[in-house]
């Protein structure tokens, strides 16, 4: 691969930070969506000039949100606030930090959240095939309590077609074991703000390593206190401690870990998205109705579950397929 170059439509004080950018994860991704917002002004008939006008950045959010992931979207907004920070601009200058954007992007929430549309195309799915082998090895971890921990969190995820917040939620109470499996209470979601709740049924595996009902039990064993919240942070001898954090990042990690460990080259693409965009197309390639995934996932749009399988009903009924080449 060759040496990466520095942008040249930047202003000349964000390429003095270049370098200083590719040692940052964050920076370099600023610098990334900094390219792309400078490459959309160029498409403007207006020219802007530092500091850049806060109604340019909402036409470029409202923009982008339609292809872009809430977070992608919340994140521009950052790096375009970031570098009017870095260009010496006070808060009063900074479009990133005007209350005009910081309306739109408010709405723009309510839009995601409507829509059903939060972290679209953000995760690439994690296959059945993959799912087994992120399994194995966490049964094959040292620590055998991470191990068990990781292990119900994917199944249960996986099988659920839970979200991240969903999983970090879960309380003892909310999961009863039935003959056919395990019934799951999630009692608020993203697109349950008045906190109904809705039961999501987790079949038994006919496979033990990858059957929820086991890991669930296996995990169960390693627990000492059933009165709270079913998944905590551990420390590095695999004591319990307090339950992972509302915001789910932990599952992000979690499943970055694990794709790491699979040696999968993109394993940066993988979050806890992927167990739930997983669960819908690997149900419908198994067989599952449109309307049985909807529910079990509790998908409020169907055109929102058909953007994970789209490109793969496509190329399974392509007509090519049938020439025998």
């Amino acid at each position: 691969m060759g040496k990466k170059t520095a942008p040249q439509k930047l202003p000349q004080n964000i390429l003095d930070l270049f370098e200083e950018a590719k040692a940052s994860n964050t920076k370099k991704a600023y610098v990334s969506d900094l390219v792309i917002f400078y490459d959309w002004l160029d498409q403007r008939p207006e020219e802007e000039k530092l500091p850049i006008s806060q109604h340019a950045v909402i036409e470029y959010l409202i923009e982008r949100s339609e292809t872009d992931a809430l977070s992608t979207l919340k994140r521009r907004l950052s790096s375009i606030s970031w570098l009017h920070l870095c260009a010496g601009y006070s808060r009063e200058d900074n479009p990133g930090k005007s209350s005009l954007v910081l309306e739109v992007l408010k709405s723009l929430k309510v839009k995601y959240a409507r829509e059903d549309r939060q972290v679209i195309d953000e995760a690439a799915p994690l296959d059945l095939e993959q799912i087994r082998e992120m399994v194995m090895l966490c049964k094959a971890d040292k620590n055998i309590v991470r191990g068990a921990r990781d292990r119900a969190i994917i199944l249960l995820g996986f099988s659920g077609g839970l979200r991240r917040s969903e999983i970090v939620a879960l309380k003892w109470g909310d999961i009863q074991e039935v003959v056919e499996g395990l019934e799951i209470t999630v009692r608020k979601s993203k697109t349950d703000q008045q906190g109904k709740g809705a039961v999501v049924r987790c079949y038994r595996g006919s496979v033990p390593a990858t059957c929820p009902v086991r890991a669930l039990a296996d995990w169960r064993s390693h627990c000492a206190d059933f009165s709270g919240h079913i998944f905590r942070r551990l420390s590095k001898s695999g004591k319990l401690l307090a339950p992972l954090a509302r915001s789910g990042q932990s599952i992000n990690r979690i499943i970055q870990h694990r794709a790491r460990e699979m040696e999968l080259p993109d394993w940066k693409d993988y979050s806890a998205h992927s167990l739930r965009r997983g669960f819908a197309s690997t149900a419908i390639k198994k067989g599952a109705s449109i309307r049985a995934v909807m529910t079990q996932g509790r998908w409020l749009r169907e055109e929102t579950l058909m953007i994970y399988v789209k490109n793969k009903e496509n190329w399974e009924s392509a007509a090519s397929a049938k020439l025998g080449l």
